[in-house]
């Protein structure tokens, strides 16, 4: 229950007031110590800006236990990367001989050019067999180049004969063909840099470098063709670079926007520059500590420094507002400092507490690793602000020559406050009938955000027309498809995969898969086994009549066929088996869509290859295909996680603050309700959960909570004063509403810098939660005052106590 103070006792909010007027007289008396130490430890930890590392690799959005992740990397460790960089060149005939020189000489200048790379397949390169009598030979197409037309439709002729080439190195109507780049998946020049072992996995950087690199050499071999660079490598490269020029310029229109706002308010430019740089300093200090920890960023991590500015800066509003009303009544600056720290700090400190529980309540979505390690580095960044505004900020008021302002005109803020206060008696005259609203609100917004789904889809992030958007519908409509379902079949002990058995069900495995029925364009488009190398090995080798089994029926003939087709020096199985034959790999190539919609389809797949398959093999699923679906998962199941640890840490901390139960309780009646109706609105509008709009609830309640404190500390200081609730809503506002009101607005515009990003993630995730702290405003003011009323009724009716409420 809330005390209900007796006239002449001490405040009860003396126990958390006192502390901070104290540290007020203390920090007075060591101004220019806390100041020039405080600058010196954040300059420290800013210097580590520039070890800074991104990370933006879509396969790493798991984290590094996940059970999938750990599939993924054996599966790399044993075959290599199951993505590549794809070079799309369109021509009128990709087989006509001089192009095909044309292609050669890129294929060479790639491979010539190109750092960690492991191959480029390309028509070029494209494998073809001959042979006879036992005898069997292996060559390419850039062997013996055509130099007519008649030569070239030969060559067209045997890879449209095969079941590898058609449909995924070049398209079936010749105007299409793909140079595929594959790198390594380890970074071996690390590795010997760091003198041996284990290399790391090939970094993001590393990888776009790579990237930027293949398209500077087509922009050179290509210049009077249509070519398209896709492929995840390329989506990554695309990330990190819009990553990187995001962050920096939202961050300076944040920067902006809060300027003006905090010159609007104040009208000093001490209550400018003072806050921001100190604040800015702050967010560099936590930047750089991640930097000297070695930690990676990644995509979510873009977000910080415009959302550490926009707290940083409604932290210091509410301490400034306080300070400059003590010194414009002629208080001292010493004087000033301690009252406004004594009135604000409590709440300042409650307020970082919720919004570092909300941010930390990400790190409880331990599966997505990019959201986990928000959870981690977001919560040391509010720290940071906090020691900033009540440390290094009170310091430099004290220290410099401040002036109080002239003239005994209204402020803007004062303004602000009356206007709030005028609202908070409205509400108090009928209190039911706005909780009565606020809860049918509440339930209609729950009834919309039922229909919100999880979505993984980092192609989506992009604008419509986007070049990586158009190149990847150029490979997913006239290729095999842009992304792959990767599937490791073992043998069991005393077997290996060169079973008759087993080959015969790999050769019926794509048509089986290729049936299932696609949903919402999840479909699979091309798959290619150890029977299809087989198959091409035993055509040259026996040329089957028709009638005659295509493929070998005899284990003796399997394994002398894959040895004769190892003896010719192609490295092709190394790509489908291991060296033992001991496990075969399946690729099943599918378009890019939404990795939502694989969710049916993957166990689909699974339960075919249970079906097909002989008994005894074990077989596991992996690729990037099964790592974007089991992300869909993780984003769900990270989001209710991470809403119940953000609900209960913050309801905890109301409690305690208020001291009541109950009071804590019904407090965040006002904080719910912005959170509800703005994924309500998710839902309406078809905004899907995903790694950023999963983040809005927990940072919404996390700021919208600061409003609640800062107001329910007023209202409880004027009701220990007054024992008249009128008196203490007025009063509560006049002190605090233009704080709230300028501190939502700086948040707002904080958030709002995003909706102009080209990426639609960004854009969504800032005009959200810019919306949902708006609508935290409108609930405190409209909704506060009645909570507090009804804690008081009930706190009075435990003590049969008679409340002097004019309400009554």
């Amino acid at each position: 229950m809330v005390d209900i103070p007796h006239p002449g006792t001490q405040p009860p909010s003396a126990w958390c007031c006192d502390p901070f007027v104290r540290w007020a007289d203390w920090l007075a008396a060591h101004a220019a110590l806390v100041l020039s130490t405080g600058l010196a430890a954040l300059l420290a930890l800013a210097s580590g800006v520039g070890a800074i590392e991104f990370e933006t690799h879509a396969e790493r959005f798991l984290a590094s236990d996940h059970p999938a992740r750990l599939r993924y990397e054996s599966f790399k460790q044993a075959f290599g990367l199951d993505t590549a960089i794809f070079v799309l060149i369109e021509a009128e005939d990709v087989f006509d001989p001089a192009f095909l020189d044309r292609l050669n000489s890129f294929h060479e200048a790639l491979e010539a050019d190109l750092p960690h790379l492991d191959e480029v397949r390309s028509l070029a390169s494209a494998r073809l067999l001959d042979g006879g009598d036992d005898v069997l030979r292996a060559g390419e197409v850039r062997d013996e180049l055509p130099v007519d037309r008649a030569g070239a439709e030969t060559i067209f002729r045997r890879l449209s004969a095969t079941s590898t080439h058609p449909g995924h190195v070049f398209a079936r109507d010749r105007g299409l063909t793909a140079v595929a780049v594959r790198l390594d998946a380890f970074d071996w020049t690390g590795a010997a840099d760091a003198g041996g072992g284990d290399p790391p996995p090939l970094s993001a950087t590393e990888s776009g470098r790579v990237v930027e690199r293949v398209r500077a050499l087509a922009a050179e071999a290509w210049p009077d063709h249509a070519w398209h660079l896709a492929g995840n490598p390329v989506v990554n490269a695309r990330l990190a670079a819009a990553f990187a020029r995001d962050t920096l310029r939202f961050a300076a229109i944040a920067l902006a926007t809060i300027a003006l706002a905090l010159a609007a308010l104040f009208r000093r430019p001490s209550a400018v520059v003072l806050p921001l740089a100190i604040v800015l300093l702050s967010i560099a200090a936590t930047l750089g500590a991640a930097g000297r920890l070695g930690v990676k960023l990644n995509v979510t991590i873009q977000i910080l420094p415009a959302f550490l500015l926009a707290i940083g800066a409604s932290a210091a509003i509410h301490l400034l507002v306080l300070f400059y009303q003590h010194l414009d009544a002629g208080a001292s600056r010493r004087q000033a400092v301690a009252s406004a720290l004594g009135h604000a700090g409590p709440a300042l400190v409650a307020t970082s507490a919720t919004t570092a529980a909300g941010l930390g309540s990400f790190a409880m979505a331990h599966d997505l690793a990019p959201v986990a390690l928000l959870g981690v580095i977001a919560p040391i960044g509010v720290a940071m602000t906090l020691f900033a505004v009540v440390g290094l900020l009170p310091a430099a008021l004290v220290l410099l020559p401040i002036r109080p302002a002239r003239g005994a005109s209204r402020s803007l803020g004062t303004q602000l406050g009356i206007r709030l206060a005028r609202v908070g008696q409205v509400v108090l005259r009928a209190p039911g009938r706005a909780l009565g609203l606020a809860g049918l609100v509440f339930a209609l917004s729950v009834l919309a955000l039922l229909r919100i789904d999880a979505a993984n889809d980092a192609l989506a992030y992009f604008p419509e027309g986007d070049p990586i958007r158009t190149a990847t519908r150029v490979l997913d409509e006239r290729l095999s498809g842009s992304v792959s379902m990767e599937v490791v079949v073992e043998a069991p002990a005393g077997h290996d995969v060169r079973s008759p058995e087993l080959i015969a069900a790999l050769d019926g495995l794509g048509a089986a898969a290729s049936a299932i029925p696609p949903r919402d364009g999840a479909r699979i488009n091309h798959v290619v086994s150890l029977a299809d190398v087989l198959r091409e090995i035993h055509d040259a080798l026996a040329s089957p009549a028709a009638g005659e089994p295509a493929l070998p029926d005899e284990s003796a003939l399997i394994a002398q066929e894959l040895l004769l087709f190892e003896s010719t020096g192609a490295d092709d199985l190394e790509r489908v088996a291991t060296t033992d034959y001991s496990s075969t790999r399946i690729t099943l190539r599918a378009p890019w869509v939404p990795s939502q919609h694989y969710l049916e389809l993957v166990p689909g797949i699974e339960s075919l290859l249970r079906e097909t398959l002989p008994a005894g093999y074990e077989v596991s699923t992996t690729g990037l295909l099964v790592l974007f679906a089991e992300a869909v998962e993780a984003i769900s199941h990270g989001f209710r996680t991470s809403y119940a640890t953000a609900l209960l840490l913050i309801a905890l901390m109301m409690v305690a603050f208020l001291r009541s139960l109950q009071g804590g309780l019904l407090s965040m009646i006002p904080n719910l309700l912005p959170i509800a109706i703005t994924l309500g609105v998710m839902g309406l509008v078809g905004i899907d959960l995903d790694l950023f709009t999963m983040l809005i609830g927990s940072i919404a309640i996390g700021l919208a909570v600061d409003d609640t404190v800062h107001l329910s500390h007023a209202f409880r200081r004027g009701w220990e004063r007054h024992g008249d609730l009128e008196k203490a809503v007025t009063e509560g506002f006049e002190a605090t509403g233009s704080a709230i009101v300028t501190s939502s607005i700086v948040l707002c515009l904080g958030f709002v810098t995003y909706a102009f990003s080209p990426m639609a993630n960004l854009a969504a995730f800032g005009l959200l939660t810019s919306l949902s702290i708006a609508l935290a405003l409108v609930a405190d003011v409209l909704l506060l005052p009645p909570v507090f009323a009804l804690s008081l009724r009930r706190g009075a009716s435990s003590r049969q106590a008679r409340l002097p409420l004019a309400t009554r």
